[in-house]
């Protein structure tokens, strides 16, 4: 972590980011997902409001231009969430597939799990590739795309 910390300063490298982060609205996450996400993920996942942690996260250009993002927080803080939130946003509005990588068989089972019914309802498809499971190459789909876990 110390040597995390001293290659990477979170402080100084927000400070090339707009001062006011409120231009960027949290909002904009959602209104490039359908207009049911909201719904859908209190629904199957009992969310109805974001930490305000994860709304900074969301607000972040980076997030908007492709960049990439490194950010911790304890286990159960919600960083799956905001990873799912622009995993959705990349299937669903840019039409890519996605691949959603977990460092244990058993996570990935229960990843797809929570992710499933989320796809089924807005419109991707949710496939395993843990253990055993998934074929490679993956099989082309026409009208989804997919999130690969």
């Amino acid at each position: 972590d110390q040597y995390l910390n001293d290659s990477f300063n979170l402080d100084e490298s927000f400070s090339s980011y707009p001062e006011n982060l409120s231009e960027i609205h949290t909002e904009d996450i959602f209104s490039q997902l359908p207009k049911n996400t909201r719904e859908l993920l209190s629904k199957y996942r009992g969310i109805t409001k974001l930490f305000d942690w994860q709304e900074k996260i969301l607000k972040l250009p980076c997030i908007y231009k492709g960049g990439n993002l490194i950010y911790t927080s304890p286990t159960g803080g919600g960083k799956t969430l905001v990873s799912e939130l622009i995993l959705m946003r990349e299937v669903l509005t840019y039409r890519k597939n996605a691949i959603y990588v977990v460092p244990y068989v058993s996570l990935a089972h229960e990843k797809v799990s929570s992710l499933a019914p989320l796809g089924c309802s807005l419109g991707f498809h949710v496939e395993e590739y843990a253990s055993s499971k998934g074929i490679i190459p993956p099989r082309k789909r026409y009208k989804r795309n997919s999130i690969y876990i």
